[in-house]
């Protein structure tokens, strides 16, 4: 599948990918030290959902459109773990319906302290141009027109020795999967104790469970995330995503079993179809 940022920016698994990246985010900012922030893929780091490439699919009207109103009924303990995800959002907005959705680089440029650092790359040379406009001139932010895989084996380790890559191809390639486990073992090696969050799509069966046992054979202790919002179906079509994070913070297994149940439920396109699963790798 294509899985360019702009068609999909919004939708359920965009708010699962962005909520755990928050998470990870803000349990790495608890220490004073600075820490370094990578996106491999970043895209254009914000996004209109009234855009044609938004509006042709429509994936946002059932993911941040339908969740938004639904905030404010939040239980206590949800609503505070959603906090700088949710922020994020309503940072671009005014009014009741979100018009933009903060792409992983606008929510790590919010999050980010004066004494963190943080690199963007973008390949696509379009999307790399409005990611250059956008977070060209901000400080301690560099945006790299550059290959994602690349960047996991030339821009680790970071001086800081702490931090964290977000890794979310578009999955144009056939060897996508190949490409990211490939990845994700240079990243290892060059940066054994950073925190790696990398993003798929659940789409054909065969492959996700191929690119699981290869995550289970190579990363023992990563952990598995992965959400689903309708059943499986005979034509393959889009219905869930997972993040596979390597070196994952103490707290963010148990963060995400309160928020999952209450965002799934709230997601889900049919009832009862709403499905999550945390799984370490041993």
């Amino acid at each position: 599948m294509n899985y360019r940022h702009a068609f999909h920016a919004g939708n359920f698994a965009d708010i699962v990918k962005h909520v755990t990246l928050s998470r990870a985010l803000t349990y790495l900012q608890r220490k004073d030290k600075p820490i370094f922030v990578l996106d491999t893929h970043a895209g254009v780091g914000s996004y209109d959902l009234e855009s044609e490439q938004a509006a042709r699919t429509g994936e946002a009207d059932d993911g941040i459109g339908r969740l938004w109103p639904l905030l404010a009924d939040a239980p206590d303990a949800v609503g505070a773990l959603l906090a700088p995800f949710a922020d994020a959002v309503k940072s671009q907005n005014a009014g009741d319906t979100p018009r933009f959705f903060p792409g992983s680089p606008a929510l790590i440029a919010r999050l980010m302290r004066p004494q963190d650092r943080a690199v963007f790359c973008e390949l696509h040379a379009d999307d790399q141009a409005a990611l250059a406009a956008r977070f060209g001139r901000a400080k301690r932010i560099r945006v790299n027109h550059m290959d994602g895989w690349q960047a996991l084996r030339t821009l680790l380790p970071p001086p800081e020795r702490r931090g964290l890559a977000i890794i979310d191809p578009p999955f144009e390639a056939r060897d996508e999967f190949d490409m990211m486990l490939d990845g994700l073992e240079a990243a290892v090696r060059r940066f054994a104790t950073g925190t790696l969050l990398a993003w798929y799509p659940i789409k054909h069966e065969a492959a996700v469970a191929a690119f699981r046992t290869g995550l289970g054979q190579r990363f023992k202790g990563a952990l598995l995330v992965e959400t689903a919002v309708a059943a499986p179906a005979a034509d393959a079509t889009f219905r869930g995503s997972g993040m596979a994070i390597i070196n994952p913070p103490y707290t963010l297994a148990s963060e995400l079993e309160t928020l999952l149940p209450w965002l799934m439920a709230r997601l889900e396109r049919e009832p009862g179809a709403g499905a999550w699963r945390i799984e370490p790798l041993s």
